[in-house]
């Protein structure tokens, strides 16, 4: 066989070629790397001392640690309310704003604004304006009788400043999300049923929320993992605290990491949140299968 037809026939796999070995090296390799780790005991702050094989007691040990417990349950609170605010958030603004009006592109930019600022400064802008003795926030609730309220030092407050913050960084993503579905779908279903006599409930419960069901799991799946991986934020705002009232799972691992050093625990519980992320994934994705095949039909 002549080298041009061999080529020729294998086009697409020699331009695939430096795209798995950058993948290898950027991503099989460290995780391969990690996970090897994860069945180590040694600290990057002694590597003198080398490793010590000890197998899967550092998994045993997550599961006994209080702390990292404790980061999980943050992290599922974290992830149930705020994904809970953004969807019904988003998905009533973008009902409201579904129709042609004068400024709609203005306004919709507008309200995009918080998704493209990064998440170490959203961190520090609302710090500042929760600050207890010169934040905005606290000043206007002086103004209507309570004063001295600590929205970062009290561990309830905290949690739901963290929340607070994330619904007004990420809903304009879901209320994108949810408004470009509304505006691909169909008009055929909308007038016959208009015809037929439908209430405007009748259309958004028997028509609008079936057809755009798969988008919101689509939504869903992505919010979850997303929250679940956050740092930033936390980091900036409260660093976990006060106390572990704000620790997330992420925090919590890098602090085993570059606090403690202890560099194969961290892989460790890196590799258990992989495992719950995969997991919800996986479930998520099923219940969108089923969903999206029951649009289908």
């Amino acid at each position: 066989m002549k080298i041009g037809v061999w080529i020729e026939r294998h086009i697409l796999i020699i331009f695939l070629i430096p795209l798995l070995l950058t993948l290898c090296a950027v991503l099989l390799y460290p995780l391969g790397y990690s996970l090897i780790s994860s069945f180590y005991k040694w600290s990057i702050a002694r590597p003198f001392m080398g490793k010590k094989f000890i197998g899967i007691s550092q998994y045993v040990k997550a599961f006994k640690d209080e702390l990292f417990i404790s980061s999980v349950v943050n992290t599922f609170i974290f992830t149930g309310i705020a994904v809970s605010i953004e969807l019904t958030l988003g998905i009533g603004i973008a009902l409201l704003l579904a129709g042609d009006f004068k400024g709609k592109k203005i306004f919709q930019s507008v309200l995009f604004i918080p998704v493209v600022l990064t998440p170490v400064g959203v961190g520090i802008l609302w710090k500042i304006l929760l600050n207890t003795d010169m934040g905005l926030i606290p000043y206007l609730f002086s103004k209507i009788g309570f004063t001295g309220v600590s929205f970062l030092s009290n561990p309830i407050l905290a949690k739901f400043a963290i929340i607070i913050v994330d619904v007004w960084e990420t809903t304009p993503f879901v209320f994108i999300m949810i408004l470009a579905a509304l505006e691909s779908l169909p008009p055929e279903p909308f007038e016959a049923a208009v015809i037929d006599g439908a209430s405007r409930w009748q259309l958004l419960q028997h028509i609008t929320f079936p057809l755009i069901k798969p988008i919101i799991l689509v939504i869903l799946l992505i919010r979850t993992m997303d929250i679940f991986r956050i740092f930033d934020t936390i980091y900036v705002m409260t660093g976990g605290g006060p106390g572990s009232a704000t620790e997330s799972v992420s925090t919590y691992t890098i602090r085993v990491m570059f606090e403690f050093f202890e560099t194969g625990y961290a892989s460790t519980l890196s590799f258990i949140i992989l495992a719950i992320i995969i997991v919800m994934s996986l479930i998520l994705t099923k219940i969108f299968k089923v969903e999206y095949l029951q649009t289908r039909r």
